[in-house]
């Protein structure tokens, strides 16, 4: 299941945005129904977890108990849950990125670091 970052204008009110971090794509689909469907924006997706449905549900209805159904009216009592951006039907126009970014490799201790070439002090810029 994809993870995101977002921001949340609280009950659709400009003025009264927070970031969120971690949030699954069913936690936003929630947030859209309590917030307003464009009160999530700035979706930008940062891993991919192995999430089970079951327990996703779960963990939102013990968070989001207000308005009291929300979790189930939104997300349906049982059955899988959306995974992804694209499978959660939520627009572009909402969405900075799809893919989580790409992990650098990193250095073994045995491996040799190589530094970039030091340009001379005298060399003109480009």
């Amino acid at each position: 299941m994809q993870v995101c970052n977002c921001t949340v204008a609280i009950g659709g009110e400009a003025g009264m945005t927070v970031l969120k971090n971690f949030v699954t794509i069913p936690e936003i689909l929630v947030l859209r129904a309590i917030h307003g469907e464009d009160a999530v924006r700035n979706i930008e997706v940062t891993a991919n977890e192995d999430i089970d449905s079951n327990e996703e549900r779960s963990r939102l209805l013990s968070i989001y108990k207000m308005p009291e159904g929300i979790v189930k009216d939104t997300l349906g009592a049982t059955g899988s849950l959306p995974k992804t951006i694209d499978e959660s039907g939520i627009g572009d126009e909402f969405v900075i990125s799809k893919t989580p970014p790409k992990k650098g490799k990193k250095a073994s201790a045995t491996e040799e670091l190589s530094l970039p070439e030091e340009v001379p002090a005298d060399t003109p810029a480009e």
